[in-house]
Formats: C-alpha cells, structure tokens, sequence
C-alpha cells in the first residue's frame, strides 16, 4: 500500500483555488480568474502513515496587487499531537475576467491580508523571505529563449560541476553556513 504524492498535488491545487477565491470574495469566480503561478519549496518533512487521516489546510500568507501566496500543510495526527508532514507554498494570480488582464494592468487588487496572530506576522515575514528568494533566483536563471542566452562553455561546465562537488563536501563535513540560502531556510 502506498501514497500517490500527485494526489496529494491535486488536492493542493484544488484546495490553494478555493482559498484564493475565498480571499478575493468571488467564491464562483463571476469576475476573476485565478490561475497557479506555480508550486513552491514543497518539502515531505514526515513520514505519512496510511493508518491515519491525512488533514491538509491551506491559507494566504501574503498579498501583493495581482497575486498572493498561499501555504499548504499536511497534517496527521502522531502520537495524540499534530504533526506537520508536507507543507507546499502556492503563487497565486487573480486575472481580470473581462480582460484577462492581471488585477493590477486592469485597475483591481487583491485584498489586503488581515494579520490578526503574532504567527500571521511570522508567517508573512516568510512570505517575504520565499518572494526574495524567488526574484533572485529569476534574475539568475538560464533564461532558455533569450536570443543571449546559450549553454554552458565548457570551462563553465567544470566550474558548475566543482561547485556541485565542493557543496557535497560541505554537507558531508556537515558545513551548512557555506551553502547558498533556500527557501527551506526560512520555513517554520
């Protein structure tokens, strides 16, 4: 017997919907379209017991004029405490449904966020962490169709494959303070 993690995705995917249009007060989408930007730092943290009931929520973590992040958690009951088994950072963006426009190219925003729990203000401060991370990682990306875009020389290839090799080291030492920052680094 075993877990289908893409199950666990389609439910992701179905759940972060129905909280972004919650969020945005258009429960049946009469005047906006959300659509998945895309799935971020999804970790398995546990082992998932297929003894017990799986619980996934999912809420906004943060907002911006177009889009918004929307953390998903599963959740299992181990021991009598809950225990966080998977967790899924979700971008969102709200599409005018007249113009298929973003909300902010056509004159709209999302609603604010309202922060009402200290672990509200925890949790947005780690959605500005992952919004960092994700423009930088966009800044550095490949950018595949570019017309100045090419693959690696073959000096860039060995330098690549040392950096691979020096960062196996350093986990292997057990050295993390040397590894370049991850979203993982900022999740609770």
């Amino acid at each position: 017997s075993s877990f289908r993690l893409g199950k666990f995705y389609e439910v992701v995917d179905a759940l972060t919907a129905d909280v972004s249009y919650r969020h945005c007060g258009d429960i049946h989408g009469v005047d906006t379209t959300l659509v998945t930007a895309g799935h971020y730092h999804s970790r398995k943290l546990q082992r998932t017991s297929l003894e017990e009931d799986l619980v996934v929520r999912s809420y906004v973590t943060s907002v911006g004029t177009s889009s918004m992040e929307v953390r998903t958690d599963a959740i299992q009951q181990v021991d009598g405490e809950e225990t966080l088994l998977n967790v899924c950072h979700t971008v969102m963006v709200a599409l005018d449904k007249d113009s298929g426009r973003s909300f902010g190219k056509a004159g709209r925003s999302i609603p604010d966020l309202l922060l009402e729990t200290e672990d509200d203000h925890d949790r947005l401060e780690l959605a500005d962490q992952h919004n960092k991370i994700r423009r930088k990682r966009a800044e550095e990306i490949m950018q595949l169709r570019s017309p100045i875009s090419h693959p690696p020389t073959q000096e860039e290839f060995e330098e690549l494959h040392k950096l691979h090799q020096d960062q196996r080291a350093a986990l292997d030492c057990g050295d993390k303070a040397s590894l370049p920052l991850r979203v993982e680094d900022y999740t609770f």
